[in-house]
């Protein structure tokens, strides 16, 4: 929990904290997903889209995305290389790739209201750019865990290193 709350601590996604903590607590959510059948990848942040991970396996499981594509998508939903050239016009990444994530869905026999929403929800709304690889929220989560630790228990220590690093770092003074 302390991963998810770290990556949800960002400025889309921030949003969001109040009802991961009430999930988080017991509190009641529908475990059907926008699309039927991704429950499972859902399921360990109670219901709710947090990781870049998450979403690629939701695109290559639904749409069938190779790894090329999925990470066409990861680059669209960060906002790395908007616009692709197509016909020698320039052309914007997350346009390009809806119809693919759409027909691929239909053709893996998914709703086309259920694709649509889903693309809606998540991967259009610029927000988007704000989910995080769980990777690099577990490596801040083990920082943060690690410094509160130590400035639980080793107080003096931390306090002195904490101003150490205050009088070396050239944009504090």
């Amino acid at each position: 929990q302390i991963v998810d709350i770290q990556a949800l601590f960002r400025p889309g996604p921030m949003a969001g904290i109040p009802e991961y903590i009430r999930r988080a607590h017991g509190g009641k959510y529908s475990r059907a997903c926008i699309i039927p059948g991704t429950e499972d990848i859902m399921d360990a942040t109670y219901g709710m889209l947090i990781y870049q991970e998450q979403l690629l396996r939701i695109a290559a499981r639904v749409a069938g995305f190779g790894m090329a594509e999925q990470l066409e998508l990861q680059r669209a939903v960060l906002h790395i290389g908007r616009t692709v050239l197509k016909d020698g016009k320039p052309v914007n990444l997350k346009a390009c790739l809806r119809p693919k994530f759409i027909e691929g869905g239909l053709a893996n026999g998914y709703a086309r209201e259920d694709l649509v929403r889903f693309w809606e929800t998540y991967v259009a709304p610029a927000e988007s750019a704000c989910i995080f690889l769980r990777a690099h929220a577990v490596c801040y989560a083990r920082i943060s865990y690690a410094l509160a630790w130590r400035k639980v228990y080793e107080r003096e220590e931390f306090d002195n290193d904490r101003k150490r690093v205050d009088a070396s770092w050239p944009l504090r003074k």
